[in-house]
């Protein structure tokens, strides 16, 4: 049984208003979801801590970050298409979900986006471009 870690914000059903997922349909039990909690309470605070973000932002920032963390194993439907049966989802190789995008947008430091998978991008000028 997993349970939360301590200084986790969020509460298991506050996560749920943000991540609806249902388990006898193939979704995640509560211990996967309290997994992705932890994990995104560990994210948060690695990038975000003593970076003067207020509590209640926090707390909704590591929703997002676990629910984004959660669509990898139970993935969102972006968008759907009856006549020919077509589905696509959030998530498609090399795109970050609407939850990551969400959490970006409420980090007001900055400092999660330009950091999905801990990957940086730098350019280096030449003397002719600078």
């Amino acid at each position: 049984m997993v349970d939360l870690d301590s200084g986790v914000r969020p509460t298991l059903d506050g996560f749920k208003e943000v991540f609806d997922t249902d388990p006898s349909k193939g979704g995640i039990a509560d211990a996967g979801l309290k997994a992705y909690l932890n994990a995104a309470h560990d994210i948060v605070g690695e990038r975000l801590g003593g970076e003067g973000v207020g509590e209640d932002t926090l707390e909704r920032i590591e929703k997002f970050v676990a629910a984004d963390l959660a669509s990898a194993q139970d993935p969102r439907v972006k968008s759907e298409r009856v006549a020919d049966i077509r589905r696509s989802y959030q998530r498609v190789e090399g795109e970050s979900s609407d939850y990551w995008q969400i959490a970006i947008a409420l980090d007001p430091s900055g400092k999660l986006a330009g950091t999905k998978d801990g990957v940086a991008t730098f350019e280096t000028f030449g003397p002719d471009r600078g």
